[in-house]
């Protein structure tokens, strides 16, 4: 009986050992205080991934160029990111099936067009001659070490205008191909397509949207004299002075303020004993900022003999 129980007693033992074993496999191992720095995550809860790079503002200069006209144009891209390759930042052509063509190589190294030297804006001048009205969609491609993938910007369009040339007013600028151009005693009206129809359909007898107008300046006054001078302009929420292909300009703007006035911005351009006005005034809406880079991009294309 003695043997019996010890018998019991050792098959016992065993079977305890055995168990505090296979539990002591399973259980995963205890841990260890974090690392002073390091992040913890507790299982089930969401893991936030670090952000990729990215390219900052992309931009081109001018965005209307004139078909059958070579032309240089700049783009300009800014990237911060410390991981960029600095040979690795490309220019890419969009054609219409999505398909992308490499045009060449952005610099930050103050050459190739390029203003500074290392302030993280690369720059590209590409020479353009279109030979049909359209757009030109360009897109900025970099590379970034410890990153397989390329990053790209937000892509940009170029328009291929038109040309309008008068050599009595001595005065050419490209515009957009779908708006139309009509002269009537010495004052120029470009309109857009919406206000086309509504010219059609007698909802407004005279042309608004975009007007040149040649002013005359017998006394030769100083283009901020001439243009402070009009009635009206005092008022307007912003004036510029700025140079446009070797002539003085000044550029007055109501867009952002709370009294509108018309029209929405002027552009007085200097040329001797004349001044050329170019002005905005939507016909559908006065607070519709939308044709302004229209507005801006043709008066900037303006050459004066």
């Amino acid at each position: 009986m003695k043997k019996l129980i010890a018998i019991s007693c050792i098959v016992l033992a065993l079977a305890l050992g055995t168990a505090v074993w296979l539990n002591a496999r399973n259980s995963p191992p205890a841990s260890s205080p974090p690392e002073p720095g390091s992040t913890t995550v507790t299982s089930g809860q969401p893991f936030a991934p670090t952000p990729g790079p990215t390219i900052g503002t992309t931009i081109a200069n001018p965005t209307i160029i004139a078909v059958n006209t070579p032309t240089a144009v700049t783009v300009t891209s800014v990237i911060t990111d410390p991981a960029v390759i600095p040979t690795g930042v490309n220019l890419l052509r969009i054609s219409a099936n999505g398909a992308s063509t490499v045009m060449g190589q952005l610099h930050d190294d103050g050459m190739n067009g390029d203003a500074v030297a290392g302030d993280k804006t690369f720059t590209l001048v590409k020479s353009f001659n279109e030979t049909t009205t359209g757009e030109i969609k360009l897109q900025v491609s970099a590379a970034f070490r410890g990153i397989l993938r390329r990053v790209t910007s937000g892509i940009i369009t170029i328009e291929i205008g038109s040309v309008f040339q008068d050599q009595t007013l001595g005065v050419t600028f490209v515009y957009p191909a779908n708006w139309s151009v009509s002269e009537t005693a010495g004052r120029i009206s470009v309109v857009s397509p919406s206000t086309a129809i509504a010219l059609s359909r007698g909802q407004v007898e005279t042309p608004l949207d975009i007007t040149v107008m040649i002013l005359s300046n017998p006394s030769n006054l100083d283009i901020g004299d001439f243009a402070d001078g009009r009635e009206g302009f005092a008022y307007y929420a912003s004036k510029s002075s700025f140079q446009i292909n070797g002539r003085s300009a000044i550029r007055y703007s109501d867009v952002g303020s709370p009294v509108g006035h018309a029209p929405m911005v002027a552009t007085f351009i200097s040329d001797g004993s004349r001044v050329l006005l170019f002005t905005l005034n939507p016909y559908a809406n006065d607070s519709n900022i939308s044709m302004v880079p229209i507005f801006d991009a043709l008066v900037a294309s303006v050459h004066i003999p």
